[in-house]
């Protein structure tokens, strides 16, 4: 009789066995170590697609100027706030060649002379 018992408790019992935990951390570590690289990779290219963008707001303020004035700004005050809203800073999470110096270069159009004032 008391068997018996023993098996109808056994056969109720209910939960996980230590292999089947372990097998469940484990895909998830995998998981892990497979998405973190894509997600840094992820926000590395949108940082420098945000960076490019800017560079191209920022010909385009200085084409709108040289239409105006005909002439290229000499300064970033030219063209804040008439032709551009806010001068752009570099993206956090940027690849280490794009500098605040690109902005100011505006890809070859601005002199590198040209200052935040």
């Amino acid at each position: 009789m008391f068997k018996v018992l023993m098996r109808k408790a056994r056969k109720n019992q209910k939960g996980f066995t230590l292999v089947e935990l372990m097998v469940v951390v484990v895909i998830i570590g995998i998981l892990t170590a497979i998405a973190v690289p894509v997600y840094n990779n992820v926000t590395e290219n949108a940082a420098n697609a945000a960076h490019d963008a800017n560079i191209k707001i920022i010909q385009g303020a200085v084409e709108m100027y040289r239409a105006a004035t005909n002439a290229l700004p000499t300064k970033v005050d030219d063209l804040v706030p008439s032709y551009i809203a806010e001068w752009p800073t570099v993206p956090a999470g940027a690849s280490g060649d794009r500098t605040e110096a690109d902005y100011l270069n505006a890809g070859g159009i601005l002199e590198t002379a040209l200052t935040k004032e």
